[in-house]
């Protein structure tokens, strides 16, 4: 039979965010229980307290929500049981700070704040009409404060309702706007000297002056007299900013204009740049380099054909010789500097009318050539004991070069030499052997001749080389 508790749950009602507390009493101290929500069991947590005092049994929750809304159980380890149900009611908020009257100056921005006894939502309105955030109003909530800014108010907005509605709390308070005093309009971006701006011909030239006031009126003057809206002129207003754009400017454009307001000026100073004679100008390459020897081509377009240019190296004119030829076909100008040397190295100018375009000539090193270079590794065979010389010749006599085996460099030692003298290099093997067999490669940092070297057996009668006796396999190898 079951033993009963001694005393049972009782049903139990809290406020959100409250602590509820369930316990029953057990017939005797020694006797187990376990809690269970609905019909999962409960363990201890931060959420959850459980108790045994004596024959005390309880549980603590903390920090209730509408989901703790259940039926709780305590279970004896027999299998008794006692149910209880808790009853989580939603929390009322109230007032804690009310709205306040809020002064602003016109142009400025008003902040309403409240704040509640709970976290819980609102809603603001002014005049009875409900408001959200817009480009007008930013709403605000941190916790249990929440925030209206009107931005920007008008003296239209002067003595207007403000009102906070959460649940059945409300608040309202009145919004005081102020004119501004009356200032002379300034202009925030002039500048102690007159402003310039430099446009090529054909191009829109743009004048921007700020204003303090946003609804100041302004005049804009060319050279003194007054400019009147066209299609060769455009005034826009855009916030503080007044823009005049002078289309399509030529050289007739040039002058001063000013913008004017209230007895206040801001000067502009137009310039007109002719306009590029050179097409592409920007996408040309300016640094241009060459290998010492070869000809060097330097390529430039006009807009227009028949045009008059000049050369210049070094800021000095150039002159038709064998050194430099000059050409121009239509609208394509080139010049050719034949048999590059260091000397030719610098700066290179064509003009056309007041338009430049320069170039940089850099005249890199010789690079490496092989004379006579077979199109696959010459076959070398060797007398195993004899030896064996492979030479190459190369220029300049300075030329560096390394000797290697199967990719593996070779190092000098009893057998091996490796020689430089003026223009040769040579690699010499004494008495060859077997090993000595493979691919053979003089190298430079440019290029590479590979000599195939086969190794046959001691000579025999009639086939025959003393120890003097040298095999050679000789290749020019010219650096250029």
């Amino acid at each position: 039979p079951s033993v009963p508790f001694k005393t049972k749950l009782k049903d139990v009602e809290v406020v959100e965010k409250e602590t509820a507390t369930l316990q029953c009493e057990v017939p005797i101290p020694a006797i187990q229980a376990s809690w269970f929500l609905e019909e999962t069991e409960i363990a201890e947590s931060t959420k959850y307290k459980i108790e045994e005092e004596g024959t005390l049994r309880k549980l603590t929750i903390k920090n209730v929500t509408t989901d703790d809304d259940a039926v709780y159980i305590c279970e004896m380890k027999e299998g008794s049981r006692t149910v209880g149900e808790l009853t989580v009611k939603e929390s009322r908020a109230f007032i804690e700070k009310p709205l306040q009257d809020a002064e602003a100056l016109a142009g400025e921005n008003a902040t309403f704040f409240v704040e509640l006894s709970t976290i819980a939502p609102g809603m603001w309105f002014i005049n009875e009409n409900a408001v959200q955030s817009n480009e007008h109003y930013i709403i605000q909530r941190t916790k249990n404060t929440h925030t209206l800014i009107i931005k920007q108010v008008r003296l239209l907005d002067n003595d207007i309702d403000v009102k906070f509605v959460a649940s059945s709390a409300e608040s309202s308070a009145k919004l005081r706007v102020k004119a501004l005093p009356a200032v002379p309009v300034s202009f925030r971006n002039k500048s102690a000297e007159k402003e310039i701006v430099s446009v090529s011909q054909s191009s829109t030239a743009q004048f921007v002056a700020e204003v303090s006031d946003r609804a100041a009126k302004v005049t804009w003057t060319k050279d003194g007299k007054e400019i009147k809206s066209s299609k060769k002129y455009v005034f826009q207003t855009l916030d503080h900013r007044r823009i005049l754009k002078v289309k399509s400017v030529t050289s007739e454009d040039a002058g001063i204009y000013e913008c004017v307001c209230d007895g206040n000026k801001m000067s502009f100073h137009l310039t007109v740049k002719e306009t590029s004679q050179f097409f592409n100008k920007e996408k040309v390459e300016r640094n241009v380099t060459t290998v010492f020897g070869e000809q060097a081509e330097l390529f430039i377009e006009t807009f227009d054909t028949d045009t008059k240019i000049q050369w210049y190296k070094d800021d000095k004119e150039i002159k038709q010789s064998r050194k430099f030829t000059m050409e121009s076909q239509g609208k394509q100008h080139r010049l050719f500097i034949s048999t590059t040397t260091k000397e030719d190295e610098g700066s290179y100018t064509c003009k056309c009318g007041e338009d430049t375009m320069t170039w940089n000539l850099k005249i890199i090193g010789m690079g490496v050539k092989f004379i006579n270079k077979p199109k696959s590794p010459p076959e070398v065979i060797a007398i195993a004991s004899e030896s064996l010389e492979l030479s190459c010749e190369v220029s300049p006599a300075n030329a560096v070069v390394t000797w290697k085996k199967d990719q593996k460099e070779v190092k000098q030692d009893q057998r091996i030499t490796i020689i430089s003298q003026g223009t040769q290099r040579k690699l010499v093997i004494r008495k060859v052997q077997q090993s000595d067999q493979g691919n053979y490669t003089c190298m430079s940092n440019d290029d590479s001749l590979t000599f195939q070297i086969k190794i046959k057996g001691i000579s025999t009668p009639g086939f025959c080389f003393s120890d003097s006796d040298v095999l050679i396999a000789q290749y020019q190898l010219s650096f250029l």
